[in-house]
């Protein structure tokens, strides 16, 4: 959701996904919990064919006959409407289940991840923070509102948000991520870096973490660096385009166009549109520097 650019096209995407680690086992009183917000992936599993799809749909729509207003099964029936990608009926339901029991904070995420999925991120993100209220232990609740404040542009919002849920949940990892991405994005660009420097010592080889600390030193003009940490990725991931791109990117920057220009031709058929993009900005720089 988030593919933001910054200032020289270097892609943003990789580090930012909307999709939180959550747990995955019912909650108390039968809700079904998200696994992931965006997702809305509930206790069981997902399914795989229409047809699981309509026979889940239907085994809680005969609960739902037998108890109309029943705000457990309404709330679970909006997490398989969504998952057999029925949004409309999601949110119908989601928004029944609210309105019968207010106070429960899973069925506002749930909520609140239907909303992110039609686009409509103000009102996700206020269901979110309703939760977040409601639920003040809910590491998912609230770092669905951390998260949502990015989506929505408000870098200091987000990286104050996330300041204050590290410090209750220390241990979540993704939370220190997303928080150096927050940062990122508001400018603190010396904190996000100590964050990020640290968490490649402690989590090497984490594709994410090396492309957002590629992107701090990219924003801080530090280009050898940039291309360096990314190099280092693509020999991890090396069918990931938008690595490449990133590399190809930071290349120009150092102005080493033969590696750049080879990051193209290896991204050209697998990503056409990164392809040219690259491609545009290797062009547009060897015509600036021409006119030099």
């Amino acid at each position: 959701m988030l593919c933001r650019f910054f200032s020289m096209q270097i892609v943003f995407s990789l580090a930012v996904t909307i999709a939180l680690s959550g747990d995955a086992r019912p909650q108390k009183r039968g809700y079904l919990n998200s696994e992931s917000p965006a997702k809305l992936s509930s206790a069981h599993p997902l399914p795989t064919d229409v047809n699981k799809g309509t026979s889940r749909i239907d085994e809680l729509l005969d609960e739902l006959r037998r108890s109309p207003d029943d705000p457990i099964t309404l709330n679970n029936l909006s997490v398989a409407y969504a998952a057999a990608g029925q949004l409309d009926k999601a949110l119908e339901a989601a928004l029944s289940s609210v309105e019968i029991d207010r106070a429960s904070a899973v069925a506002r995420v749930n909520l609140a991840a239907v909303y992110d999925r039609l686009g409509q991120t103000e009102q996700a993100r206020a269901q979110a923070a309703v939760a977040a209220e409601l639920d003040p232990n809910s590491a998912r609740a609230r770092g669905f509102l951390c998260e949502l404040e990015l989506v929505l542009g408000r870098a200091s919002e987000s990286a104050e948000c996330y300041r204050k849920l590290i410090a209750a949940f220390s241990e979540q990892y993704d939370f220190q991520l997303k928080f150096s991405i927050a940062l990122l994005k508001a400018g603190e660009l010396s904190e996000a870096r100590g964050i990020l420097e640290g968490m490649r010592t402690t989590h090497e080889g984490d594709i994410r973490v090396m492309n957002t600390l590629a992107n701090v030193y990219f924003r801080m003009k530090e280009y050898e660096k940039s291309a360096a940490v990314l190099k280092e990725a693509v020999e991890l991931e090396p069918e990931e385009p938008r690595l490449r791109f990133n590399l190809g990117m930071s290349y120009i920057s150092t102005k080493n166009r033969a590696a750049a220009l080879s990051q193209y031709n290896l991204i050209k058929e697998s990503s056409p549109e990164l392809a040219g993009k690259l491609y545009r900005s290797l062009f547009q720089k060897y015509i600036l520097d021409v006119k030099k």
